[in-house]
């Protein structure tokens, strides 16, 4: 014999986890940025040059080796670290010297980084360096923007045009 107070029971706990779902599904409001609060992300990834330069073995050194790895050039597989800054009203937000990744250090040197900012006109400056002994910044970026709230600013760089570029 099948009892009502069951389906009754049943029936009053699914309203209530269906009140549960429905409440959560919009309240509490979620606000991804505060008001008059934008976003700016630098994010790349770059190789730097290679650190030294190739040379030819003599000789007696390709006589030492096995003959399956006697190649007469050889080249250095390690990059150099890359040095960014990140300006903002002329004010240094980011800087920081990036290592290349692998074992070797020989791939590319990335970077994440995210930073909440008042909307509204900035002085944006975003400068590279892709070697060591590099004396000034080879790829730069200087503009002035106007941000608005909620606006999220990705600064990429674009190693076939050798500059960067705003998305």
């Amino acid at each position: 014999m099948i009892n009502w107070k069951f389906w009754i029971g049943q029936a009053l706990c699914y309203s209530l986890f269906l009140a549960f779902i429905g409440y959560f599904s919009n309240s509490p409001t979620y606000q991804r940025f505060p008001d008059n609060q934008a976003m700016i992300k630098l994010s790349l990834r770059h190789a730097g040059k290679i650190l030294g330069e190739c040379r030819e073995r003599s000789e007696a050194e390709l006589a030492q080796l096995p003959p399956n790895m006697r190649i007469s050039k050889i080249c250095p597989r390690e990059r150099s670290p890359l040095q960014l800054d990140l300006l903002i009203n002329d004010e240094m937000i980011y800087s920081k010297e990036l290592a290349p990744r692998g074992i070797h250090g020989d791939s590319l040197s990335s970077v994440y980084f995210r930073l909440p900012v008042n909307s509204g006109e900035i002085n944006l400056k975003v400068r590279m360096k892709d070697h060591i002994d590099q004396k000034n910044y080879p790829y730069q970026l200087e503009k002035t923007l106007q941000l608005s709230p909620a606006q999220v600013l990705v600064i990429d760089f674009d190693a076939n045009e050798g500059s960067f570029i705003l998305l």
